[in-house]
C-alpha cells in the first residue's frame, strides 16, 4: 500500500528547522512491526524512512521519522 511518503520520493527533513537537508526516500518501515498491519495506510507517527541525503555523498542513509518530512516531489507511478 503506498505511504504519504513512498520509495522514491523528494523529501526534506523539517526537524530540526534550521538544518534542512533535502534526500530521497529508499525504504519505509514500521516502528513498531506487532502493532500494525502491512497492508493499512500508516500515520506519519507510526513509521520512518531510510533517506539517502543529497550532497552528502561520503555519509550512509540515515532513518528518519516520516513524521519530520515533507515533500519536495513525490514520485508518480
Amino acid at each position: 500500500m503506498r505511504q504519504k511518503f513512498d520509495i522514491g520520493d523528494l523529501i526534506e527533513v523539517s526537524y530540526p528547522a534550521d538544518d534542512a537537508k533535502r534526500g530521497i526516500v529508499l525504504e519505509t518501515k514500521i516502528i513498531n512491526n506487532h502493532a500494525l498491519d502491512e497492508r493499512t495506510h500508516w500515520h506519519v507517527d507510526e513509521y520512518k524512512c531510510k533517506v539517502k541525503f543529497i550532497g552528502e555523498e561520503a555519509s550512509p542513509p540515515s532513518w528518519v521519522r516520516a513524521k519530520w518530512l515533507k515533500h519536495v516531489s513525490k514520485i508518480i507511478t
